[in-house]
Protein backbone atom coordinates (compact mmCIF):
# COMPACT_ATOMS: atom_id res chain seq x y z
CA UNK A 1 0.00 0.00 0.00
CA UNK A 2 1.50 3.40 -0.99
CA UNK A 3 2.17 5.92 1.74
CA UNK A 4 -0.20 8.91 2.03
CA UNK A 5 2.56 11.41 1.27
CA UNK A 6 4.27 9.40 -1.44
CA UNK A 7 3.26 11.81 -4.21
CA UNK A 8 4.21 14.99 -2.35
CA UNK A 9 7.00 17.13 -3.83
CA UNK A 10 10.39 16.93 -2.14
CA UNK A 11 11.10 19.62 0.48
CA UNK A 12 13.66 21.16 -1.88
CA UNK A 13 10.85 21.95 -4.32
CA UNK A 14 9.07 24.28 -1.89
CA UNK A 15 9.70 27.97 -2.60
CA UNK A 16 10.92 29.89 0.45
CA UNK A 17 9.53 33.00 2.09
CA UNK A 18 11.83 35.58 0.49
CA UNK A 19 11.32 34.29 -3.00
CA UNK A 20 7.56 34.42 -2.44
CA UNK A 21 7.88 37.91 -0.96
CA UNK A 22 9.82 39.20 -3.98
CA UNK A 23 7.17 37.76 -6.30
CA UNK A 24 4.35 39.36 -4.35
CA UNK A 25 6.11 42.72 -4.26
CA UNK A 26 6.12 42.74 -8.07
CA UNK A 27 2.44 41.78 -8.12
CA UNK A 28 1.67 44.47 -5.54
CA UNK A 29 3.31 47.14 -7.68
CA UNK A 30 1.37 46.08 -10.79
CA UNK A 31 -1.98 45.86 -9.00
CA UNK A 32 -1.39 49.14 -7.16
CA UNK A 33 -0.88 51.02 -10.42
CA UNK A 34 -4.00 49.47 -11.94
CA UNK A 35 -6.15 49.99 -8.83
CA UNK A 36 -5.04 53.63 -8.51
CA UNK A 37 -6.09 54.23 -12.09
CA UNK A 38 -9.47 52.71 -11.26
CA UNK A 39 -9.65 54.71 -8.02
CA UNK A 40 -8.89 58.11 -9.57
CA UNK A 41 -12.35 58.77 -11.10
CA UNK A 42 -14.03 57.87 -7.81
CA UNK A 43 -11.63 60.11 -5.88
CA UNK A 44 -12.53 63.09 -8.03
CA UNK A 45 -16.16 62.72 -6.94
CA UNK A 46 -15.12 63.60 -3.37
CA UNK A 47 -13.29 66.80 -4.35
CA UNK A 48 -16.45 68.92 -3.77
CA UNK A 49 -16.77 67.49 -0.24
CA UNK A 50 -13.20 68.48 0.57
CA UNK A 51 -13.74 71.92 -0.91
CA UNK A 52 -16.89 72.35 1.19
CA UNK A 53 -14.96 71.56 4.39
CA UNK A 54 -12.19 74.09 3.76
CA UNK A 55 -14.08 77.27 4.79
CA UNK A 56 -15.07 75.76 8.14
CA UNK A 57 -11.76 73.94 8.72
CA UNK A 58 -10.08 76.82 10.55
CA UNK A 59 -13.00 77.25 12.94
CA UNK A 60 -13.47 73.56 13.78
CA UNK A 61 -11.57 71.83 16.62
CA UNK A 62 -8.90 69.45 15.20
CA UNK A 63 -10.67 66.35 16.56
CA UNK A 64 -14.00 67.36 15.05
CA UNK A 65 -12.31 68.17 11.73
CA UNK A 66 -10.62 64.76 11.61
CA UNK A 67 -13.89 62.99 12.39
CA UNK A 68 -15.65 64.98 9.68
CA UNK A 69 -12.90 64.23 7.16
CA UNK A 70 -13.03 60.54 8.06
CA UNK A 71 -16.78 60.17 7.72
CA UNK A 72 -17.19 62.36 4.62
CA UNK A 73 -14.03 61.54 2.65
CA UNK A 74 -11.46 59.14 4.09
CA UNK A 75 -13.75 56.23 4.98
CA UNK A 76 -15.56 56.15 1.59
CA UNK A 77 -12.22 56.39 -0.25
CA UNK A 78 -10.71 53.64 1.90
CA UNK A 79 -13.68 51.38 1.18
CA UNK A 80 -13.53 52.15 -2.53
CA UNK A 81 -9.77 51.47 -2.63
CA UNK A 82 -10.35 48.02 -1.09
CA UNK A 83 -13.06 47.28 -3.66
CA UNK A 84 -10.83 48.48 -6.51
CA UNK A 85 -7.97 46.29 -5.27
CA UNK A 86 -10.16 43.18 -5.06
CA UNK A 87 -11.75 43.81 -8.47
CA UNK A 88 -8.28 43.72 -10.02
CA UNK A 89 -6.43 41.29 -7.75
CA UNK A 90 -9.05 38.52 -7.85
CA UNK A 91 -9.02 37.91 -11.63
CA UNK A 92 -5.28 38.66 -11.79
CA UNK A 93 -4.24 35.94 -9.33
CA UNK A 94 -7.00 33.43 -10.01
CA UNK A 95 -6.73 33.43 -13.80
CA UNK A 96 -2.93 33.33 -13.88
CA UNK A 97 -2.52 30.74 -11.11
CA UNK A 98 -5.01 28.40 -12.76
CA UNK A 99 -3.53 28.93 -16.23
CA UNK A 100 -0.68 27.04 -17.88
CA UNK A 101 1.70 29.62 -16.39
CA UNK A 102 0.58 28.44 -12.90
CA UNK A 103 1.52 31.74 -11.32
CA UNK A 104 1.15 35.51 -11.30
CA UNK A 105 3.59 37.68 -13.23
CA UNK A 106 5.65 38.09 -10.07
CA UNK A 107 5.80 34.33 -9.53
CA UNK A 108 6.74 33.80 -13.16
CA UNK A 109 9.57 36.31 -12.80
CA UNK A 110 10.89 34.45 -9.74
CA UNK A 111 10.43 30.99 -11.28
CA UNK A 112 7.81 29.68 -8.86
CA UNK A 113 4.39 28.11 -9.42
CA UNK A 114 1.26 27.27 -7.43
CA UNK A 115 0.16 23.66 -7.07
CA UNK A 116 -2.19 21.54 -5.01
CA UNK A 117 -1.02 19.37 -2.08
CA UNK A 118 0.70 17.06 -4.53
CA UNK A 119 2.22 19.87 -6.55
CA UNK A 120 -0.18 19.43 -9.47
CA UNK A 121 -1.78 22.39 -11.33
CA UNK A 122 -4.87 23.87 -9.69
CA UNK A 123 -8.24 24.68 -11.21
CA UNK A 124 -9.99 28.04 -11.42
CA UNK A 125 -12.19 27.08 -8.44
CA UNK A 126 -9.18 25.99 -6.42
CA UNK A 127 -7.32 29.22 -7.25
CA UNK A 128 -10.42 31.20 -6.21
CA UNK A 129 -10.49 29.39 -2.86
CA UNK A 130 -6.79 30.18 -2.38
CA UNK A 131 -7.36 33.88 -3.10
CA UNK A 132 -10.24 34.05 -0.61
CA UNK A 133 -8.12 32.22 1.98
CA UNK A 134 -5.49 34.97 1.80
CA UNK A 135 -8.00 37.14 3.69
CA UNK A 136 -7.12 35.19 6.83
CA UNK A 137 -3.39 35.70 6.25
CA UNK A 138 -4.00 39.47 6.10
CA UNK A 139 -6.35 39.47 9.11
CA UNK A 140 -3.63 37.89 11.25
CA UNK A 141 -1.49 41.01 10.61
CA UNK A 142 0.58 39.07 8.07
CA UNK A 143 1.47 36.30 10.53
CA UNK A 144 -0.35 34.00 8.12
CA UNK A 145 2.10 34.99 5.39
CA UNK A 146 5.05 34.67 7.79
CA UNK A 147 4.23 31.00 8.33
CA UNK A 148 5.99 30.38 5.02
CA UNK A 149 9.24 31.40 6.73
CA UNK A 150 8.76 29.15 9.76
CA UNK A 151 7.29 25.93 8.37
CA UNK A 152 9.47 23.24 6.81
CA UNK A 153 7.06 22.92 3.89
CA UNK A 154 7.14 26.74 3.36
CA UNK A 155 3.32 26.94 3.30
CA UNK A 156 1.52 30.09 4.38
CA UNK A 157 -1.79 30.07 6.25
CA UNK A 158 -3.81 30.46 3.04
CA UNK A 159 -1.92 27.51 1.53
CA UNK A 160 -2.89 25.36 4.49
CA UNK A 161 -6.53 26.46 4.30
CA UNK A 162 -6.80 26.03 0.53
CA UNK A 163 -4.67 22.90 0.23
CA UNK A 164 -2.02 24.47 -1.99
CA UNK A 165 1.73 24.94 -2.04
CA UNK A 166 4.19 27.18 -3.88
CA UNK A 167 6.99 25.34 -5.67
CA UNK A 168 10.10 26.04 -7.71
CA UNK A 169 9.34 25.66 -11.40
CA UNK A 170 12.81 24.16 -11.79
CA UNK A 171 13.81 22.47 -8.49
CA UNK A 172 17.31 21.92 -9.88
CA UNK A 173 17.82 25.69 -10.00
CA UNK A 174 16.03 27.21 -6.98
CA UNK A 175 18.39 30.18 -6.65
CA UNK A 176 17.04 33.67 -6.04
CA UNK A 177 17.78 35.97 -9.01
CA UNK A 178 20.45 38.57 -8.26
CA UNK A 179 18.11 41.46 -9.12
CA UNK A 180 15.57 40.11 -6.60
CA UNK A 181 18.25 39.98 -3.89
CA UNK A 182 19.09 43.62 -4.59
CA UNK A 183 15.41 44.56 -4.54
CA UNK A 184 14.89 42.96 -1.14
CA UNK A 185 18.18 44.37 0.18
CA UNK A 186 17.21 47.92 -0.76
CA UNK A 187 13.83 47.53 0.93
CA UNK A 188 15.37 46.13 4.12
CA UNK A 189 17.96 48.91 4.08
CA UNK A 190 15.28 51.59 3.75
CA UNK A 191 13.24 49.94 6.51
CA UNK A 192 16.25 49.93 8.82
CA UNK A 193 17.09 53.55 7.99
CA UNK A 194 13.58 54.90 8.64
CA UNK A 195 13.24 52.76 11.80
CA UNK A 196 16.49 54.24 13.12
CA UNK A 197 15.41 57.74 12.09
CA UNK A 198 12.08 57.31 13.90
CA UNK A 199 13.87 56.04 17.01
CA UNK A 200 16.22 59.07 16.99
CA UNK A 201 13.32 61.52 16.54
CA UNK A 202 11.32 59.83 19.31
CA UNK A 203 14.32 59.89 21.66
CA UNK A 204 14.91 63.56 20.84
CA UNK A 205 11.31 64.43 21.62
CA UNK A 206 11.45 62.58 24.96
CA UNK A 207 14.66 64.39 25.94
CA UNK A 208 13.11 67.71 24.96
CA UNK A 209 10.06 66.97 27.14
CA UNK A 210 12.21 65.87 30.08
CA UNK A 211 14.33 69.02 29.89
CA UNK A 212 11.38 71.37 29.39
Amino acid sequence: MPLANENLPSPASNAGFWKRYAAYFIDWLLISVASNLLLTPGSLLYAPRIKALLPAAQQMPPQELLLQMWSDVLWPLTLWSIVAWVLIAFPYFVILESSKARGSLGKQALGIVVGDRNGQPITFAHASARFLATTFSWLTLNLGHALAAWRKDKRALHDLLAGTRVLHRDPAHPEMPVWAKWMIGVQLGLLGFFTLLLAVITAGLWLALLNA
